[in-house]
């Protein structure tokens, strides 16, 4: 799996409500959710268990490449650091 500043375990990969696959991560022990939609685009959503969870999408991303580009983004709203 790849690695990013912070610590991604991955708990279970779906498919997601509209058909497109979803992998659900504990990122620094809280949820991450990276959705990836047909045209390549990946979207990550960050559930901190408030009213309104950040959210980013990354554009034609192969799904390595945007699995790197969520924990990079989701390390920079930790500041997670290498462990």
């Amino acid at each position: 799996m790849p690695r990013a500043a912070g610590r991604a375990e991955l708990v279970e990969s779906r498919i997601g409500e509209c058909g497109c696959p979803e992998e659900h991560y504990l990122f620094d022990g809280i949820d991450l959710i990276i959705h990836f939609e047909p045209n390549g685009d990946v979207d990550a959503f960050w559930d901190t268990g408030d009213d309104c969870a950040d959210w980013t999408t990354h554009e034609g991303q192969s799904r390595f490449n945007g699995r790197l580009a969520a924990f990079a983004w989701a390390a920079s709203l930790t500041g997670g650091a290498e462990r």
